[in-house]
């Protein structure tokens, strides 16, 4: 499993040991699992002491939250890039912005894998975010909800008065779980290009949304 972790951003800033103590826990998830997740076993790997993970996160749940944070802000990002700065051009057409950022999200999954798992799958069970960690987790779908409503609002997706919230939802749900079994190797019959496989479902269903 990938072991990449994205650069720190946003509202905290790690120091070069705290960016270590964060790689180091996610190479500990992808290669061992979360019973590996010590505050021992993550400073030994990291090279540094015990103390330096305390005064930086706490604990270890405090590693996989910026593990969390950052796959969202991550994501976020290369979102923004698709969805959102497409749908502010005024020739881009709205659903099309929508399937590149569903094509997007995949191939931000597949790239980032152990991060994807601490997001959406439970990876580490007894890992709860804070408020802090859900807000961006918000902002983020946030950027899917806004793409959804400049499509709604151009008369491309639903009946008028459609929630685009709703809408939102549906479209989101469909993409995590195709990109959820094509992780988990569950996707037996749909031959030997899973990404032909979700563009097709992902068209389907923006297809049955048009008004």
């Amino acid at each position: 499993m990938a072991t990449s972790v994205t650069a720190p951003s946003g509202e905290r800033t790690l120091d070069p040991i705290g960016q270590k103590l964060v790689l180091e826990g996610a190479r500990l998830l992808a290669e061992e699992g979360p019973a590996a997740l010590t505050v021992r076993r993550i400073s030994a790997g990291a090279g540094v002491s015990t103390m330096c993970l305390y005064d930086r996160f706490g604990d270890k749940n405090g590693v996989i939250e910026e593990l969390f944070v950052e796959g969202f802000q991550s994501l976020g990002e290369a979102l923004t890039r698709s969805v959102g700065r497409r749908a502010s051009c005024d020739d881009a057409d709205p659903v099309e912005c929508l399937l590149e950022g569903a094509l997007t999200y995949r191939r931000w999954a597949l790239r980032n894998r152990t991060q994807y798992g601490v997001m959406f799958s439970r990876a580490v069970p007894d890992f709860l975010p804070t408020a802090r960690a859900l807000d961006t987790s918000c902002s983020t779908l946030a950027i899917l909800q806004a793409g959804v409503a400049a499509a709604v609002d151009a008369g491309r997706l639903g009946p008028p008065g459609v929630d685009p919230d709703a809408v939102a939802h549906m479209l989101w749900s469909t993409m995590h779980g195709l990109v959820s079994l094509e992780l988990a190797g569950l996707q037996r019959g749909v031959g030997p290009s899973p990404s032909r496989h979700f563009e097709a479902a992902m068209r389907a269903m923006l297809r049955g949304l048009a008004p």
